[in-house]
């Protein structure tokens, strides 16, 4: 059991990796193909999209993981049960689409020329969401069938297709936003046949009426907790619009691209840590003493991630992306603490996840929102892009430190108070330092930036050196404690 566990871990968060390394790869052909202002219309339209996506879902994807195994459900029964969700997921986002194009037309002026939103590109990430949801649907079916390289061979197809047609539209067609969102849809539609192919055998076109009660009656709820995400992490955007400029948001959005860098590192370990976590907790009786231990090695490790990539953020931004972008370092520093934060939920969260007491996580995700929004509506005025994303951070560090304390109250960890703290003030003197020390001049290419900058380079070098060098000093970064913590004794 463990050993499949294990495989399938590796081909889900391999692929993920992947492919989210190679939508990455593709951002600086777009930076010099879109300017500032244009990622920020993107960054509004996406956020369009994940709100009608919030409604169009219905927490399908929840009610059919839990009705498709469970006892009361006969295998007989099993294809009408995968129907019938797909039927109502199909309808449902129908009729939220067509009635988001209704009520938006004759916004279409306002949008315009508040946001500079083209009619055309909403229309089109609006009809995507057909597509989109039912290649959503066909992969949760395919994990319910365990059977990864099936998910594999789709999300290959599904995200080639999207990164090969975007390019192909904006690049060599010159289409711009248009253009990239056409290609999107597109995608979506190419490689629908192929997510249907893959769940025939679920593919029976019967509504049962008692599934439909079941599968509404589990996933509404779910509407609640995905519409609190959507505003933690999408109303930074829409208040930098109001408050500022779509200049602003592009910033923060180019940022964010970069920023999510560490998160790539931090998605694979989520996925890697979950049967780790189960071992441990069946067969280690000091596992609230290893877990513990894990939170200070994990929180030192992104924090060296992180540095790097603070340290980093002038020159990188330099290389891969316009002059125009380059104001964004700031906010990219700022986002990627906030992108470590988020990190450390992983295991921040173990007591209230063990303890199934998951409602915390809706309560916590309001709470926050409600903090963010007041942090954005304080800083955006004075400090644009750079105002919301150290509103994110902070709002990001609340939520790990709430899960924490909850999971204290609830199924206490040994933590290993003295290390963290440690490793909290090395990340603040590392944030002093990335903010404080930048290049002096702009480069090109690798060589000049060298040539011109390299004291600049060698005291970063120097820095992060020092972190890794400290680590092992502090014994967080031994080798013996990896050991330990993955034999499960």
């Amino acid at each position: 059991m463990l050993n499949r566990l294990f495989k399938d871990t590796l081909i889900y968060g391999g692929a993920d990796f992947f492919l989210r390394f190679l939508s990455f790869s593709t951002f600086p052909l777009l930076a010099y193909a879109l300017s500032v202002e244009e990622f920020g219309i993107m960054a509004l339209l996406l956020t369009i999209s994940g709100l009608l996506n919030t409604f169009a879902n219905l927490g399908l994807n929840n009610a059919l993981q839990r009705y498709y195994w469970a006892p009361q459900t006969p295998e007989t029964d099993r294809p009408g049960l995968v129907s019938t969700g797909l039927i109502i997921q199909v309808l449902l986002t129908v009729v939220i689409s067509g009635l988001s194009l209704a009520i938006l037309w004759p916004l279409k002026g306002l949008l315009w020329e508040r946001y500079h939103i083209p009619w055309l590109s909403l229309c089109y990430v609006i009809l995507a969401l057909i597509p989109g949801n039912l290649l959503a649907y066909a992969t949760d079916v395919i994990r319910l069938h365990f059977t990864p390289w099936r998910f594999l061979m789709l999300s290959l197809l599904k995200n080639g297709l999207n990164i090969g047609l975007t390019l192909l539209w904006v690049l060599g067609l010159k289409g711009r936003l248009d253009g990239y969102f056409l290609g999107a849809l597109l995608a979506g539609w190419l490689a629908v046949p192929l997510g249907l192919w893959l769940i025939r055998k679920e593919f029976t076109l019967k509504l049962k009426p008692l599934f439909v009660t079941e599968l509404v009656k589990y996933g509404y709820p779910f509407i609640f907790a995905a519409l609190a995400t959507w505003i933690f992490s999408s109303m930074d955007r829409w208040m930098l619009g109001e408050l500022s400029t779509t200049t602003e948001i592009g910033y923060f959005a180019v940022a964010t691209k970069f920023a999510s860098i560490p998160y790539f590192i931090s998605s694979a370990f989520g996925l890697a840590w979950s049967p780790i976590t189960i071992r441990l907790v069946a067969e280690a009786t000091d596992y609230q003493q290893q877990i513990g231990k894990v939170l200070t090695i994990w929180f030192y490790l992104m924090t060296l991630c992180s540095a790097a990539l603070m340290l980093s953020a002038h020159e990188l931004l330099i290389l891969f992306t316009p002059i125009e972008y380059h104001q964004a370092t700031p906010t990219l520093i700022y986002l990627t603490i906030a992108t470590l934060w988020l990190a450390t939920t992983q295991i921040t969260a173990f007591g209230i996840s063990l303890e199934k007491q998951t409602h915390y996580f809706a309560r916590i995700t309001w709470i926050t929102a409600g903090v963010n929004l007041v942090l954005n509506g304080l800083m955006i005025p004075h400090f644009g892009a750079m105002g919301a994303a150290i509103a994110t951070m902070v709002s990001q560090l609340l939520v790990t430190g709430l899960y924490l304390w909850i999971t204290q109250k609830l199924h206490p960890l040994k933590l290993e108070n003295n290390k963290l703290i440690q490793t909290f003030l090395l990340l603040v003197i590392t944030l002093f330092l990335a903010l404080n020390v930048q290049m002096a001049k702009p480069s090109s290419n690798w060589l000049e930036l060298w040539n011109l900058n390299w004291q600049i380079i060698l005291v970063k070098l120097s820095w992060l050196l020092f972190l890794i060098g400290l680590g092992w000093k502090l014994g967080i970064l031994s080798f013996p404690n990896w050991r330990k913590i993955i034999k499960g004794h």
